[in-house]
């Protein structure tokens, strides 16, 4: 986390002192057990009092010193296995789920966007986004994949996007069947999961509707243009 230090009056061990804060780090363990967090070392210059005195007080000398925050251990507990949904990917934290289409009508042979957005807090970067499966007469192409994620105190918060293109290859009303997502909450200590409704997408027309628009089409740009 980007931080601008900025001294600030404390006590430490019964003692006075001017503290900074230099770093901080959002850190999401990967396996559990005891684990050892490095120490943190810095080289910072300091000001050292002398014996030596002169009008305006004190002289201090600059002095270069090597200063470690020393090695933490912290334990990693496994999440529960009760309760664990089937579709558990790995997502700890606070999440809401989303699925929207960006048509609910449209032409044969006109493409929609299909988007699963899941915003939030949390280990963004350590579980999958669920998968669509769809009927076959809609081509699906590969997802984009759009992130807006910020770091701050708490973890990581944002939001994450799979948006896919699909193109139906024939006309009818499809539905977009239910899909769900799946998270560990630690506030709560239990899994919960989000499931959208059933969305439904219908699509008009027919090729031979849509070869005689594309007829008359021709003919009004050939005639007035």
């Amino acid at each position: 986390i980007d931080i601008t230090p900025t001294a600030e009056n404390g006590i430490y061990k019964g003692e006075a002192y001017r503290y900074a804060v230099m770093r901080q780090t959002v850190l999401y363990p990967q396996r559990i057990g005891e684990l050892s967090i490095e120490p943190l070392v810095y080289d910072i210059a300091v000001q050292v009092p002398t014996n030596r005195r002169n009008i305006f007080g004190q002289v201090t000398n600059r002095v270069n010193k090597t200063v470690s925050a020393g090695k933490l251990k912290i334990n990693v507990k496994p999440l529960p296995d009760k309760g664990k949904p089937n579709n558990f990917s790995g997502a700890v934290g606070k999440f809401d789920f989303l699925v929207s289409t960006s048509k609910k009508e449209l032409l044969f042979s006109e493409a929609f966007q299909l988007t699963l957005e899941i915003k939030g807090i949390g280990n963004f970067n350590l579980f999958n986004l669920p998968t669509v499966n769809l009927p076959s007469s809609l081509e699906v192409y590969e997802p984009e994949r759009l992130e807006k994620i910020n770091t701050n105190f708490l973890g990581l918060k944002g939001s994450i996007k799979d948006q896919y293109t699909i193109v139906p290859s024939s006309p009818g009303k499809y539905a977009i069947p239910r899909i769900s997502f799946s998270y560990f909450d630690p506030k709560d200590s239990q899994y919960k999961t989000e499931t959208s409704n059933i969305t439904y997408v219908n699509v008009k027309g027919s090729i031979l509707e849509n070869m005689i628009l594309f007829f008359y089409l021709v003919l009004f740009i050939i005639y007035f243009v």
